[in-house]
């Protein structure tokens, strides 16, 4: 599965990831977008990777849940778990 590199999802991990304490070190922004969607294709399980790809083009929470017949909550659960690997893979 190919994750698009849109500005809103790129935009949502980034300031999720900011909330972890980093070395200070940056990357330039080329280079985060690879080891982005490395981490995203090779850490996150199937349902985080399609979560997290529908919450990148745009669909709510909501939206995600009725799609799939499971409440809110559950999605929410899952793209945080995503989120969270992510940024936690990105910290190294």
């Amino acid at each position: 599965m190919r994750i698009k590199q849109s500005a809103a999802g790129f935009s949502a991990l980034y300031h999720a990831a900011e909330t972890i304490e980093f070395s200070g070190i940056r990357l330039p922004r080329d280079l985060q977008k690879k080891r982005l969607a490395a981490v995203i294709a090779n850490e996150l399980t199937d349902l985080q990777k399609e979560t997290l790809q529908a919450y990148m083009d745009g669909a709510t929470v909501r939206q995600i849940a009725a799609d799939r017949g499971v409440n809110p909550g559950t999605v929410s659960r899952t793209l945080r778990r995503a989120i969270t690997r992510t940024a936690r893979f990105l910290r190294y």
